[in-house]
């Protein structure tokens, strides 16, 4: 090949690296600037095998975080790899290594299982600090590459910044997913009281926290250390794992005799493993606990070895916490309902919850009010309220605490003591809901949440302030047929203490109409499990926006018992409308 054609094919990879470079540093996903590195060298460098690292924050460990073109698998990033042969480099102040080089690159420990020997190592670096390796195999692997330093300089810079960047939004938007996630399981188990159903949907809800290939929850009994309740997925055991872990045999037994949870991730070199399966390699068991006591014991198991990390404990561990209230909560409503003044101590409850619901609409020139409160039990955990305050304000409130029946209705009351005497403190509507918060915080499980709206109406001028906290946007639907969703304030009561709240303001003007809700009436279900939902709620107001409040709630709960087709409401149902008069 001539000088010149050497010179260009040489330009045109140098460019070609540039180009990759400036590529991958646009890039924010993740796996798709590692896709678009590999898949670019192999156009550029025509390489076999490509193997990407990342350095530990000592630079003495490594774990694979990509490989590209292995027929076989490598080690799964949760494992730390000694690499001797990369200790040099990454002390080197160069970016590029050949296997012609002193040091060499041609031999790495722990990779002769897949016959893998790079002849080319690139350093990934991040404002000049070592962030990891990507060891290639070439087709040609003579090829001088040397002149190319620069042009791999900016590639392993970018390519290292990039990963890193795009690694962090990674990690956030997953914690974010997670954090929406367990709200939301915690939020579904709190509502069972129901022992072995909680048990279902607890294992059920478990597999979108962490990928299993069996799985089991273990509860003690209350009287001995016998297994009570059991939920499995997955194949049958080979044997009765209950008497093992009555001794305290196998892992699951030694956790609920430590109460410390445990990894294995590889259980054949464990020696407390009891093989109750012949293809299990790894294995987490977490307790169960609530308030120092042990009530079971989490366990799974996966095909592969290496299979959980420590931000799956983390995770298991989390849920595992909201179980404890949940699976206790469900103990005590089961012992409480086998008594036999259950009955009488429910209507008694039910006369003292009605009495804290207002008992008539407030009378004010121009406005017509309406409100409807139908719990799905016999007592419920919904709350509405209005307050005439003495400068000619109506204060409107309405609540939806998690769970049904008894402890809905404790929580309710609770909910209703403290915003009463809040609100006659006279603070600011956002002020009051961050106190409000705080202090439900503190008196509640941390299972347990409430959902929460409250305004204040000036009658004179229809001017609505309010701060909504986690709860169904209310529709306000003006006479034109815009409907708006009274959405500002912020996260739901209980949750996340000393949590900032933002007052909205809205305008109800004459022949407009406002509609605030509990969930048990847009989540309705069909016998399809369809929801009724916001669209169905917002046509029937349109199609009726000129109705009086009393008869809109008529037609409101004869569709939901039409949609749902049960007479009494699948969750409790409350509603109340606020309509300014045409004048």
């Amino acid at each position: 090949m001539s000088t010149t054609r050497k010179e260009k094919k040489s330009l045109h990879l140098a460019q070609g690296l540039r180009r990759l470079s400036r590529r991958l540093a646009s890039m924010i996903d993740y796996d798709r600037i590692l896709e678009q590195f590999c898949s670019g060298l192999e156009g550029l460098l025509h390489t076999r095998r490509i193997l990407i690292l990342k350095t530990s924050a000592t630079g003495k460990k490594f774990s694979v975080i990509h490989a590209c073109r292995f027929t076989e698998p490598v080690a799964p990033e949760s494992t730390l790899l000694d690499l001797p042969a990369l200790h040099a480099l990454y002390r080197a102040n160069k970016t590029i290594f050949f296997k012609s080089e002193s040091v060499s690159v041609g031999s790495f420990e722990g990779f002769d299982r897949i016959d893998f020997h790079p002849d080319l190592v690139l350093k990934l670096t991040r404002r000049n600090r070592c962030v990891g390796f990507v060891l290639l195999e070439q087709l040609n692997p003579d090829r001088n590459l040397a002149h190319l330093q620069k042009a791999f300089n900016e590639l392993g810079e970018r390519t290292g910044t990039a990963l890193r960047h795009a690694r962090l939004l990674q990690l956030y938007q997953r914690s974010a997913r997670e954090k929406e996630l367990l709200l939301e399981l915690g939020r579904k188990i709190s509502s069972i009281l129901h022992l072995d159903e909680l048990l279902e949907s607890i294992i059920d809800e478990l597999s979108k926290v962490v990928q299993y290939d069996k799985a089991a929850i273990f509860l003690l009994s209350d009287r001995n250390r016998k297994i009570s309740r059991l939920a499995r997925r997955g194949p049958s055991p080979l044997f009765d794992e209950s008497e093992f872990i009555k001794k305290g045999e196998g892992l699951a037994g030694w956790v609920l005799k430590v109460q410390r949870p445990v990894i294995v991730r590889d259980v054949h070199k464990d020696p407390r493993y009891f093989p109750l399966y012949l293809d299990s390699k790894s294995e987490m068991d977490v307790p169960i606990i609530h308030k120092k006591k042990i009530l079971g014991v989490f366990n799974l198991e996966s095909n592969t070895r290496n299979a959980f990390s420590r931000r799956d404990l983390h995770l298991v561990q989390v849920l595992a916490s909201h179980a404890a209230v949940a699976i206790e909560n469900a103990r005590l409503y089961e012992e409480f309902t086998e008594k036999r003044e259950i009955e009488k101590e429910l209507r008694t409850a039910k006369r003292f919850q009605k009495a804290l619901l207002p008992r008539s609409m407030p009378r004010v020139p121009g406005y017509d009010f309406a409100a409807i409160n139908i719990p799905s039990r016999t007592i419920g955990g919904d709350l509405f309220d209005f307050i005439s305050f003495s400068d000619g304000r109506i204060g409107v409130a309405i609540g939806d605490v998690s769970g049904k029946g008894t402890p809905g209705a404790i929580l309710m009351a609770t909910l209703f003591s403290m915003y009463r005497g809040l609100v006659r403190m006279g603070m600011p509507i956002d002020h009051m809901m961050f106190d409000l918060n705080n202090q439900i915080k503190k008196r509640i499980s941390s299972s347990s949440f409430i959902t929460f709206f409250y305004g204040e109406l000036f009658p004179h001028t229809g001017e609505f302030i309010y701060c909504n906290a986690g709860h169904c946007a209310p529709s306000l639907l003006h006479l034109n047929g815009q409907v708006e969703k009274l959405e500002m304030g912020g996260t739901v009561l209980g949750f996340i203490e000393n949590t900032g709240y933002e007052i909205g303001k809205t305008q109800i003007h004459q022949g407009d109409l406002l509609v605030l809700y509990t969930d048990g009436l847009t989540e309705t279900m069909d016998y399809s499990e369809e929801i009724y939902g916001e669209e169905r709620l917002d046509a029937l107001l349109k199609q009726n926006i000129n109705e009086k409040p009393s008869r809109l709630l008529r037609l409101l709960f004869k569709s939901i018992q039409m949609y749902s087709q049960m007479k009494k409401p699948q969750d409790d149902f409350t509603t109340v409308i606020v309509k300014r008069l045409i004048q």
